[in-house]
């Protein structure tokens, strides 16, 4: 785990260099705003090439034996998400945003927070309700209706 940790902010400061080096090549300043397009990609840059100093600097002071990353239960749950994601993104065309919403809301509360049944109810129609309210009504963004209507 060092070892990748000391690659990984190796490529990191690399990455911020270069981003770094081309936001230098945008203009610093538009007249009238204060701030050009170049001044945000500048700093995300140096704050990443600040992260990936400290990664490294941790990284080679670490003397704890390297243990394992994940362990089998753990990438299992990571799967179980992933496909309850995945789920999400195909039901929202069927059952519409609302009752999407809601299963995916019920399921994680259910898997993440494992409260009864009726907590899990009731946080899946609070979310989705208020999902619904704020995109469709108060954004009016067209948001899929599915065969429900909801």
């Amino acid at each position: 785990m060092k070892k990748i940790n000391l690659y990984m902010s190796i490529v990191l400061s690399a990455l911020s260099v270069f981003v770094m080096v081309e936001s230098k090549k945008m203009p610093a300043e538009i007249a009238g705003l204060g701030m050009g397009p170049g001044v945000l990609p500048f700093w995300l840059g140096a704050g990443i090439l600040l992260l990936s100093i400290i990664l490294a600097v941790e990284s080679l002071l670490d003397k704890r034996s390297p243990k394992k990353v994940f362990n089998i239960s753990e990438i299992k749950n990571m799967g179980i998400m992933f496909l309850a994601l995945v789920l999400y993104a195909i039901s929202v065309d069927l059952f519409g945003f609302g009752i999407s919403t809601l299963l995916l809301v019920f399921f994680l509360v259910r898997r993440l927070g494992k409260y009864a049944w009726w907590k899990c109810g009731t946080i899946g129609v609070i979310v989705s309700s208020v999902s619904v309210y704020l995109f469709r009504v108060l954004l009016e963004m067209p948001l899929p209706t599915g065969i429900v209507g909801f």
